[in-house]
């Protein structure tokens, strides 16, 4: 503990309370709000006819705002994520995203592009580590190869003068 050994938190505690206290009720309005500014989370995505008179013209502002379709459309393809879905479920997925502002032959090719960048894979065979003073074929073919470029310090079995 060392700094703190000796102080009496006990006595603070009344004021921390208080702090707390005044913290909930400042921020008990958002509270009550919560689920109505939920609706600017994705606002392209939304009927306007089907939120409250009060919220209609700000999503009608949105919605026909051009930077924040772009900007929408850089986060739908920059950052969604696939998950385990099908492409089917991914492409619905973003169609809801995108609305109406990207055709769906686009949403078609970036799912495609995606799903192909998701798949690719190692190779299973163990990458070998070459032996620097072999030459390409020793490391590649060992005692089978058949050709043998200098300058290679490869010894067969049976040193005849052949490798």
């Amino acid at each position: 503990m060392g700094k703190f050994e000796g102080c009496n938190f006990s006595d603070h505690l009344k004021h921390i309370d208080e702090v707390i206290f005044e913290f909930e009720q400042r921020f008990a309005d958002f509270k009550e709000l919560e689920s109505d500014l939920s609706l600017f989370t994705h606002p392209l995505t939304i009927q306007i006819e089907s939120v409250k008179t009060e919220y209609q013209i700000e999503l009608c502002d949105l919605q026909s705002d051009p930077f924040y379709k772009e900007r929408q459309v850089q986060l739908l393809l920059i950052h969604e994520e696939l998950g385990d879905r099908k492409p089917s479920q991914v492409l619905r997925h973003l169609c809801n995203i995108a609305g109406q502002m990207v055709p769906d032959y686009f949403l078609r090719t970036i799912c495609r592009e995606r799903r192909s960048s998701a798949h690719r894979y190692r190779s299973r065979s163990r990458s070998r580590t070459p032996k620097s003073n072999y030459c390409w074929y020793h490391n590649r073919f060992d005692v089978r190869a058949n050709k043998c470029n200098e300058p290679c310090s490869f010894k067969s079995g049976n040193d005849n003068g052949s490798h």
